[in-house]
């Protein structure tokens, strides 16, 4: 697992932070945040989470 995606994770889990106080916290957008939070690889290109856009593609398909 990417460290900055496990830092969301721990955040987010052990720490009990809200999705807005991680972004604040690691200095990132809070889209950054839900995407590595549920994305399996961690990682986003721009401000859109590449799971996101397959799930998008998939579904339209």
């Amino acid at each position: 697992m990417p460290p900055r995606q496990r830092a969301v994770l721990v955040l987010r889990i052990v720490h009990d932070l809200s999705i807005e106080q991680v972004a604040e916290a690691m200095r990132c957008s809070t889209g950054t945040v839900r995407c590595r939070s549920t994305s399996p690889t961690g990682w986003c290109t721009g401000s859109a989470c590449t799971a996101r856009r397959a799930a998008g593609r998939m579904r339209s398909a």
